[in-house]
């Protein structure tokens, strides 16, 4: 695309964000298309290794142990994330990769006293932390 006579390039998922997200659950079926047919296993902008083993699912229903998940190789376009609280941090911008289930993370770690909802089967278990943003908790 031109525009003016310069040389506009357009990111066909949308216009928010030129930083693809690190792979966080490893992930091969067939829907998986990152690195290959039907793979997902490490992304260009990871931060250190993409995990090798996948997120667990639920259990079985005869009450056997999960599988891993398949199918939830990572994060979509990122987004920014606000907190509004007399605790956060005043003028602070953080760099901490978290998502939504950071927050979860975050109750969990401060009212469960770190136990997991889903031990090893929820983004919750992998994700960062939103304590950088906050102050005198």
């Amino acid at each position: 695309m031109e525009l003016n006579g310069h040389r506009s390039h357009v990111r066909r998922l949308g216009w928010y964000d030129h930083q693809e997200p690190p792979i966080v659950n490893a992930s091969a079926t067939a829907s998986d298309q990152l690195n290959g047919n039907g793979l997902c296993n490490s992304g260009a902008q990871q931060n250190g290794a993409a995990p090798t083993t996948p997120l667990l699912g639920v259990s079985s229903a005869d009450g056997g142990a999960p599988a891993p998940a398949q199918g939830r190789c990572g994060y979509g376009t990122r987004i920014p994330l606000r907190v509004i609280s007399p605790f956060s941090k005043k003028n602070y911008i953080d760099h901490t990769l978290v998502d939504q289930t950071s927050i979860l993370k975050f109750v969990e770690d401060n009212w469960l006293g770190g136990q997991r909802i889903q031990p090893g089967g929820s983004f919750d278990t992998v994700a960062g932390t939103i304590q950088n943003m906050l102050s005198g908790i």
